[in-house]
This record gives structure tokens, sequence and C-alpha cells, in this order.
């Protein structure tokens, strides 16, 4: 079946708001669902964070759908007014691979800058069994709220990533490199004093462990500059965290765009698609190894004091190089055979990290937070919006002025720059994809509304 015409419903079904218009990790994520919404016929708007009251006040959803209400403080305040309003709510989680074993850290993972700690909307997704079981431990009365869709952003890497390698060389001037090694940075600036996060992150790591972490980060932009240095042939593409603060020293790379072999990204190129265009891919510590492995790439760990430091399980699907001799020899034997030392070995460890972090690696977690969306409309009545109280009414009109200042003078780089166009160019675009991968797979759309969560 294809993608009905929602032209018959006369009330948005869904609001979904991001913020960013054009592709991006949330965007990525928030479009794979609000596309597959479409397909089983609900109306579905996709709109900015930065005016979001006005579009919840002016549109009157029935259910708002965002892809994070924890990471920042607009999102979750702009949730709890929904739901205060009378309308739905549905969340993913953006970092979804909750850490186990200290419970103030847990507690952080899990809600983030909801200071309230009360999850306001009707469901929230997690990415796996094992998160939901740290939640649920530490809040019971959570059970029947807290789903598991699996890691919905990362149903990208399955359903296929469009990208023209020698193009998007060609327009950062670097076509003529043959081999190219993608670096995923690490955000050490949540343990420098200076970046607004420390406070928080402060509270779970001592003085000794923040400046081992803040060393490391000096020790792997050494072994990284070596590493560049003598490999003049291969291009080395550095993405940046998206949240990071502090800039290139926090991510470890200051300096190193001077190097003409060195291409240094933040938010110019998606991570898919940085990632589709290396050969192989290497982190300190990240979860876009996982991103890399559904993708077909080899990865590596460029840890410089060794990897025995408070981390995340998905290290362990990765071998591991601390000298620039090593991941010298490493890309050598890489560029000649195929075959990063140490990386076959450990497949096994990979398939079990796969469904122990995103718990699904099918591409269809997008399907299974949609269908439990689909469900929750089917079983709460169409209901006007409750008044605004003056406070809301005052946050409403506040907010929605500085979008019209702001949006005045902004272009799509800042965030008041949100394009519906950008937005519907990008919906279209990533349709025609999951609609040839639901093709591929056999499914039809009832096939599809088969597929749960748990």
């Amino acid at each position: 079946m294809g993608w009905k015409a929602s032209q018959i419903h006369k009330k948005i079904d869904v609001l979904n708001l991001e913020w960013t218009s054009g592709s991006s990790r949330d965007r990525v994520m928030a479009t794979l669902v609000c596309n597959y919404l479409r397909r089983q016929g609900l109306l579905v708007r996709e709109c900015s964070v930065h005016d979001g009251l006005n579009a919840i006040n002016g549109l009157c959803p029935r259910l708002l759908f965002m892809t994070n209400t924890i990471g920042a403080r607009e999102n979750f305040e702009i949730m709890r007014y929904a739901v205060q309003r009378g309308v739905s709510g549905v969340s993913l989680i953006v970092e979804g691979n909750i850490r186990e074993g200290d419970d103030e850290l847990e507690s952080a993972m899990i809600w983030g800058w909801n200071h309230d700690h009360v999850l306001y909307e009707d469901l929230h997704f997690q990415w796996s069994e094992r998160a939901r079981r740290i939640t649920l431990r530490q809040h019971p009365e959570l059970q029947g709220r807290v789903l598991i869709s699996g890691g919905v952003g990362f149903d990208n890497y399955k359903i296929g990533v469009s990208v023209d390698r020698p193009e998007i060389l060609r327009n950062f001037g670097k076509a003529r490199y043959a081999k190219v090694v993608g670096v995923g940075c690490w955000d050490f600036g949540i343990f420098y004093p200076e970046d607004s996060r420390h406070a928080i992150w402060g509270k779970y790591y001592d003085k000794s462990a923040q400046e081992n972490f803040r060393a490391d980060g000096r020790r792997f932009h050494d072994l990284l500059e070596q590493t560049i240095m003598r490999n003049p042939s291969v291009l080395f593409l550095l993405k940046e965290h998206p949240g990071v603060l502090l800039g290139r020293r926090a991510s470890g790379i200051e300096g190193l765009d001077s190097y003409d072999n060195v291409i240094i990204l933040k938010d110019e190129l998606p991570i898919d698609q940085c990632i589709a265009v290396s050969d192989v891919w290497l982190v300190y510590e990240s979860t876009t190894a996982l991103e890399a492995w559904l993708m077909g790439r080899q990865t590596a760990l460029l840890n410089p004091s060794g990897r025995d430091f408070p981390r995340d399980v998905l290290h362990q699907g990765s071998p591991d190089y601390a000298t620039a001799d090593s991941v010298c020899d490493a890309l050598e034997l890489f560029f000649s055979k195929g075959m990063l030392p140490g990386f076959m070995e450990r497949q096994e460890k990979r398939d079990s990290l796969i469904e122990d972090v995103i718990q699904w690696g099918d591409g269809l977690n997008h399907v299974r937070a949609g269908n439990e969306i689909i469900e929750l409309l089917r079983q709460k009545s169409a209901l006007p919006l409750k008044a605004e109280n003056a406070g809301e009414q005052l946050q409403r009109w506040r907010q929605h002025v500085r979008w019209v200042i702001k949006s005045w003078r902004a272009d799509k780089s800042t965030p008041y720059g949100f394009s519906d166009q950008e937005v519907n160019e990008f919906a279209a675009e990533m349709r025609v994809r999951q609609e040839a991968f639901y093709d591929h797979l056999g499914l039809t759309s009832a096939d599809l509304l088969s597929v749960r969560s748990i």
C-alpha cells in the first residue's frame, strides 16, 4: 500500500517539534517516525522547537511527539506545557545507552533537564530492555509508561544512507584523496569548569578522574596529530560531537585543520554521511561506533592511556590502539588487506552489544514507536485544548516574540533558521528510502502494524 492522503483529517493528529529542519541526528529520527505515521493515514506536522508553544496553541494537535524531552530545557518545558493543556505526549530518547552502576549518574541520564523528575508525557521510549530495567528500578511507578522502541536513529543505517562520496570530497576541496579515515570525536569539555555542564557531570567524577580525562584529551590530540602527519596521502575527516560547547579544544583536535589532509566538521555534514564517506571509523568513546557497524564499517578505539576508564559497554566491540605506531600499522594493514587488527575477533561481542544497546538492528524501531503512537491515539478521544493560565500565555508570547525577531535575521545555519521547505524536502527524500526498504522486506502497511515494541 502506498502513502495515504492525509487531507481527509480535519485536525492535526501529531505535531513533531525539533531544533533543526535539515538532516541531523534528531531530524532523521523524527522524520522516520513522522513518515511512517503519514503512511498509516495520520496528519502530521513537523515544526520548530523555538516556536513550539505557539504551534501547539495554533494547530491544536491531538499528540505531541518529540525525539528528546530531557536534553534541553526548552524541550522539557514544551512537553510539560502541551500535557498541561490536554495534549497527549510521546517522547524518544536521544542518548539512550544508559550507564549502570551509579544511582546519581543513572538518574541524570534518565531525567536530564527534567528537574521535576515527573514523566509528563503519556509514553516514553527507551533503547533497550537494559535501559528500561535501570529506569524502572529507580522509578517503579513508571511501569507501563516506559516502553522499548529500540534505537530509532539507528534505523537509518539499515534503511540505507544516500551519499555521493566524490561530490562531498569535491565540495570540501579534497577530491584528490582516495582513502578516508573518519574520526568520531568525544566531548572532553564536560570536565572543564568553564563548560556549563560541568556542574552536573563534575558530581559524578572526582577531581583526579576529571584531570585524567582532560589529560587524555591532550594525549588524544597528540596521537591523532602524529597519525595525520605520518599519513599525508590519507584524508582524515574529524567529526565533532554535536553538543560540544568549548569547540575544538574540547574535542581534542585544536589546530589539526592546519594539515592539508584534514577536514573538521560539526554541523556541515550529518553523522551518517560522515561514516558513509569514510573507509574506516575511529573513536575515543562514542556510540557512533555502533552506527558504523550497522553500515558495515570497521572501527577502532584511539585510547592513548588504554581503555580502562568509566565508559559504556560499546568499547568492547572494537580493538584499541594506544600509540601512533599501532594506529599507523593498523591503517596500513587495513588499506592493503581490508582488515583492522583485532576487529574480526570481536564480531560475536558486537552482535551481543547491538541487542544490549539498541535491542533490534532490523531497521524497524521507528515502526515500533509509530505503532504505539497510533494505539495511543486510538485509545484517547480528541478533545479541545484546555485554556491557558496567565503564566502559560505569557510564556508562549515571549517565545513567539523571540522567534519572530530572531527569524528576521536568521538563516538555516542558526538555531532559528528553521525552514518548512527544508523539512518537507527531507521528509520526501526519506519517504522514498523508507518505501524502498519496506518493499525490500516485503512488508505491507498491515504487516508493519504488527511490528510492536515491548
